[in-house]
């Protein structure tokens, strides 16, 4: 979808029919509960409180964005990000398995979720700037994972960086990421497969850039690479006969459909 606002309105359109879809099951977990996990949601009680309808389906959007556009779009930008710096990715593919850290730097240098809005409860100052009670403010997690106080040469990509106090997951604290360990595993997980099935996979231009706004209120955006133009080897099959065959590739949240005909070990084009 070419254009912006419809884009955004399309989202928040799906956004609240996925609300609507997910409290319309709400109440009938609650009438008839399965062992499905809706069921556990709606009838389970903390300090006396149960979630409402409400808090049911803002729930459920933000598994939709947190487990999903997130670490997908880390790994199209991390992708990128090696394309960029062949060096770093060398030295990613030298040493994978005792190399800890670039994983962590992929979420620093892609930071998907760009920023949150939080609500002041209470009056503060903050680097010279006098917040009151009840003002809106914005944290923008891309400019504090480009700190120069924080982070030498942030504007490098380093897989060995340490150390990385990236806030890519939020500040420690009762919002930090609940899928963090999950996200690292399937962001190390992409990469080697990828370095294992695809090592010579390469971005041969610019990515469609867009960014995509979630939950009322344009409250957080994350940033999105639609699509991009990529260049690759196939791995060689057993038998060395020339062959020609349609193929789709993806890459993250992006699809490359190609007609191709080469050697088996030949290199191929989207």
């Amino acid at each position: 979808m070419s254009d912006p606002a419809a884009a955004v309105g399309a989202l928040l359109t799906a956004g609240a029919e996925l609300t609507q879809l997910v409290q319309e099951l709400g109440r009938s977990r609650r009438e008839h509960p399965t062992d499905d996990l809706t069921s556990a949601l709606v009838n389970s009680r903390v300090d006396g409180d149960c979630l409402s309808d409400s808090d049911l389906g803002s729930f459920f959007v933000l598994l939709v964005v947190a487990g999903n556009e997130t670490t997908r779009n880390a790994i199209s930008h991390g992708m990128k990000a090696l394309c960029d710096f062949p060096a770093e990715r060398a030295r990613w593919m030298a040493d994978f398995e005792t190399l800890a850290r670039p994983v962590e730097e992929i979420v620093r240098w892609a930071t998907p979720v760009m920023h949150f809005r939080r609500t002041a409860t209470r009056d503060t100052e903050l680097s010279g700037q006098r917040i009151r009670e009840g003002e809106k403010v914005v944290l923008w997690y891309t400019s504090a994972n480009r700190d120069e106080a924080v982070f030498a040469d942030p504007y490098r990509f380093d897989v060995g960086r340490t150390p990385s106090e990236h806030v890519g997951f939020g500040a420690p604290g009762p919002h930090f990421c609940l899928g963090a360990n999950l996200a690292r595993r399937e962001i190390t997980v992409m990469f080697r497969e990828l370095f294992r099935r695809l090592p010579d996979l390469r971005i041969t231009g610019e990515p469609t850039a867009a960014v995509r706004v979630h939950q009322r209120h344009q409250a957080h955006a994350v940033r999105v690479h639609a699509r991009r133009p990529i260049s690759l080897n196939y791995l060689k099959t057993p038998s060395s006969a020339s062959f020609s065959r349609s193929s789709s590739v993806r890459l993250n949240n992006s699809v490359w459909t190609q007609s191709l005909s080469w050697p088996s070990s030949g290199p191929a084009r989207s």
